[in-house]
């Protein structure tokens, strides 16, 4: 019987590309995860919710809970980040979003 280390977090982590023709595209953005299992970036939607011309990044972490408490009793929260079009930025953009309970997501 083999024991095998592995680390599967699945809190997700989702990359903005610039498209060109290049090869390999550049990476403009990254976002984050803050919680194990929460399956953040499994739902992205773009849209202009806010009539500037620009989409709003639209990101769910449908499996998240508040703590490993709740997970055990099976709850699951679910949260849905907005990030703002306008203030899209180069870079991590994990905690830019707009929320209204708690900064999102959270540092880890």
């Amino acid at each position: 019987m083999a024991f095998l280390t592995m680390t599967l977090h699945q809190g997700g982590t989702t990359r903005m590309y610039a498209l060109t023709s290049d090869a390999q595209p550049p990476l403009l953005s990254t976002f984050s995860g803050d919680r194990r299992f929460s399956r953040f970036g499994g739902v992205l939607h773009l849209s202009d919710l806010d009539n500037d011309g620009l989409d709003e990044i639209i990101m769910a972490a449908p499996l998240r809970i508040a703590d490993v408490t709740s997970g055990l009793i099976g709850g699951e929260d679910g949260r849905v980040y907005v990030y703002n079009g306008r203030h899209t930025t180069l870079g991590d953009m994990t905690g830019k979003c707009k929320s209204w309970i708690t900064p999102c997501p959270e540092e880890k």
